[in-house]
């Protein structure tokens, strides 16, 4: 079974499924997938199946995966559904994050009925308070990412009840985290910049000093090896988040978040190392400080600029 799902990701990746007369083929294909996902057994024998699968259903267009969805629900909804809610006990942590990467997969689709979208928001519901209560075992770590960027998600979606009553959760499981998980540092980055609302100022300097010190760290190139691309990618949202925490602030006398902001030295260290980065050429042989440049563009830029306005102001 394992083989069979390879190949097919075999084939997605080489557009083998995406002629004109393969219509039928691919939502046939897409469909077993869907209900295999959710049948096959959430044993450590099976991880390489479900993992296989999970790559195939993201190797799909939007328009075959939400018919897909609409017509495996209609087939045989309440099944699929059932056998999804108890994955998030019945296995074990990479089964649950791998159940997390699937419910992402279908809140992409945009075609959830009201049944199936109360089912995956009690499952998500539930994963949250078991990440708060669990906040320093090896489970959380690898569940924290993959649960902040499918909030991050569900967060534009006005049906999604939860959003109001695990927000303060939300933020302690994220800051918990510490600065050197660069998966969390990215789903919690999505999740403030898609919220309509932002909690107390306390939680708001915590974060800032989060989303900071990340940044820094990027500056100074402290990720290495696979964690670098993924840094270089995120930079900009880093900055992107920043500005937000300022323009939602008011003025620096009034506001409690903004007179902690340049009261921190930290925040002269980052005006300056944005001002390093943005305002002077880097060394020709500096590839990784050109490429950062590149990438944070119009965002670090306006960063730069809001955070000396304030300094300045202070």
């Amino acid at each position: 079974m394992s083989k069979a799902c390879r190949t097919i990701v075999h084939f997605l990746h080489g557009d083998i499924l995406y002629s004109s007369n393969q219509v039928s083929l691919r939502e046939d294909i897409c469909k077993t997938l869907f209900s295999l996902f959710v049948i096959v057994d959430t044993q450590e024998r099976t991880l390489t199946i479900r993992t296989a699968i999970l790559e195939a259903l993201t190797l799909f267009n939007l328009a075959t995966l939400r018919q897909t969805l609409k017509d495996t629900h209609q087939d045989n909804g309440s099944d699929f559904m059932t056998r999804l809610s108890q994955q998030k006990t019945a296995g074990n942590m990479n089964e649950i994050k791998l159940t997390l990467e699937f419910l992402t997969v279908l809140w992409h689709c945009e075609a959830l009925g009201n049944a199936l979208y109360n089912s995956i928001s009690s499952v998500l519901s539930s994963i949250i308070d078991c990440l708060y209560d669990d906040n320093t075992g090896q489970n959380v770590a690898r569940l924290r990412g993959t649960a902040l960027t499918i909030f991050s998600i569900l967060e534009r979606d006005p049906r999604f009840v939860f959003k109001n009553q695990k927000q303060e959760i939300i933020w302690k499981v994220a800051l918990n985290a510490g600065t050197s998980d660069l998966h969390v540092a990215s789903g919690f980055a999505y999740y403030v910049l898609t919220t309509d609302r932002l909690p107390d100022p306390v939680s708001c300097a915590e974060a800032w000093d989060y989303f900071r010190d990340v940044l820094l760290l990027i500056f100074r190139r402290h990720f290495c090896g696979e964690d670098e691309p993924l840094s270089l990618l995120l930079s900009p949202v880093l900055c992107l988040v920043l500005l937000q925490f300022l323009n939602k602030s008011g003025p620096i006398a009034l506001d409690p978040l903004v007179r902690f902001i340049v009261s921190s030295p930290w925040t002269m260290t980052l005006n300056t190392d944005l001002k390093m980065l943005m305002e002077q050429d880097s060394p020709a042989h500096d590839g990784y400080r050109r490429v950062l440049r590149e990438r944070i563009g119009a965002a670090g830029k306006a960063l730069m600029e809001e955070v000396g306005y304030l300094l300045e102001r202070s």
